[in-house]
């Protein structure tokens, strides 16, 4: 699909400008409007099931604004949700506080309640959950580099979308294949998925997630070098994602934007074909790459979306080398190592090795519960159709007994020939004779 930027140069950055300063604002205000007016409803709330789903919509309004906030809302829901003894409200806490903790990239944390979510669901049986669950789980996996896993996740998560019929999530389960293809470097495949994605978004009217896949798509255009194409699909992201006022969302495609301007710049001059958003002048460019990088990282810094202020420190490194400003370049690259380390950390990657390896032993053992509970009601059941068999002898020995009774009754009173035929229900039961004497 083409998307053609038909406008001058000048009033493009005249857009730019007012997606990064005007439409925030507005974006914000509302998303402030609507946390007040949830915030305004939990004050009155009681201690009931109520409360913990307002906790919940408060805690997935914030992980994209502040995350941090977002799960203590999240901890606060589940603690009632466990005085109440309310499991599909503990397995709601359990992934909101997964999404919060992802959002700072608190990996190992964010695994941790994605499983208990999951186990919770698994024993509920509520396979949508389950699918949202282990969609959530690929996700970690593909942010830690363990593709297998995550695709593996993923293609469980789509099996039970399928068989429920459920669109929205079939559409983020194809919107994060196309994202393990893309790193696979399988870019007709990533664009595939990417576009079913956004067919059905489009049809259902999410805006979010209208916004997400067409961000996808601009990178996947970036990794293509198709940077005319990466733009346009990124700055049509960027629009939806300040207007329904997703701070992450937008952070995310400031970056990109910053990341697509800094591959322009260092390519040799005539290879990239300049349009209403690419400059004849490379400088220019490099000066777009350092502005976009700056402002992404500020709003990552914003949310403690701590995975955008690392990849994108990391390319403003590279910009700043570019440019020649060396000191600056130290700098950001220093801040991409500790951040780096922070998350890919090996203690980080043992946590999670113990959270799945305890998540598989609580579904063995569940599954070995489930196994003797259901020889025990098989053997049950077998001793209850034994007593049922031998209650049946006893009453099959008794008429007969009572039968046989009958029948030596019958015989004392009546010749053999008449109590046969009386049994028989012959009528009539005597033997005609033509003469008789008395």
């Amino acid at each position: 699909m083409k998307y053609i930027i038909n406008y001058r140069r000048p009033c493009a950055i005249a857009v730019m400008l007012i997606l990064l300063y005007i439409s925030p604002a507005i974006a914000q205000s509302e998303g402030s409007t609507r946390i007040d007016s949830l915030e305004s409803l939990l004050i009155k709330a009681n201690e009931d099931t109520n409360k913990i789903i307002l906790l919940n919509s408060l805690s997935y309004a914030y992980y994209n604004i502040s995350p941090e906030e977002g799960a203590g809302y999240a901890t606060e829901g589940l603690a009632l949700a466990r005085k109440l003894k309310w499991k599909a409200g503990e397995a709601m806490s359990c992934n909101n506080l997964g999404i919060n903790y992802k959002a700072k990239a608190d990996y190992p944390q964010a695994l941790r309640y994605y499983l208990d979510a999951l186990a919770i669901n698994e024993q509920l049986n509520n396979k949508k959950s389950i699918a949202g669950n282990l969609a959530n789980i690929s996700n970690v996996y593909q942010n830690q580099g363990d593709y297998p896993k995550a695709k593996e996740n993923l293609l469980k998560a789509m099996k039970i979308n399928q068989d429920i019929g459920n669109k929205k999530g079939i559409a983020n389960n194809l919107e994060n294949l196309s994202n393990l293809f893309e790193r696979e470097d399988d870019f007709v495949k990533a664009l595939a998925y990417s576009q079913k994605a956004l067919d059905i978004n489009k049809e259902l009217g999410n805006k979010n997630d209208i916004a997400t896949t067409l961000g996808n798509i601009g990178t996947i255009y970036s990794s293509m070098n198709d940077f005319g194409q990466s733009l346009a699909y990124s700055f049509m992201a960027l629009r939806q994602f300040t207007e329904s006022g997703n701070k992450n969302g937008r952070a995310f495609c400031l970056g990109n934007i910053g990341e697509v301007y800094y591959a322009i710049a260092r390519r040799p001059d005539g290879v990239v074909k300049p349009d209403s958003l690419i400059s004849k002048n490379r400088r220019v460019d490099l000066q777009q790459a350092v502005l976009y990088l700056n402002r992404a990282i500020e709003a990552s810094r914003e949310t403690g979306f701590l995975k955008g202020v690392m990849k994108f420190s990391k390319t403003l490194s590279k910009a700043y080398s570019l440019s020649g400003e060396d000191k600056k370049a130290l700098v950001a690259f220093q801040q991409y190592v500790d951040i780096h380390d922070s998350i890919f950390s090996a203690d980080n990657n043992k946590q999670m090795k113990v959270l799945e390896n305890r998540h598989d032993k609580e579904l063995k053992d569940r599954e070995l519960l489930n196994s003797k509970l259901d020889a025990e009601r098989k053997q049950k059941n077998m001793y209850i159709f034994m007593g049922g068999m031998a209650v049946l002898l006893v009453v099959l020995a008794f008429l007969w007994k009572e039968r046989k009774k009958s029948e030596s009754l019958l015989l004392n009173i009546l010749p053999a020939k008449i109590a046969g035929r009386l049994k028989m229900k012959e009528h009539p039961i005597a033997d005609h004779f033509t003469n008789v004497s008395i």
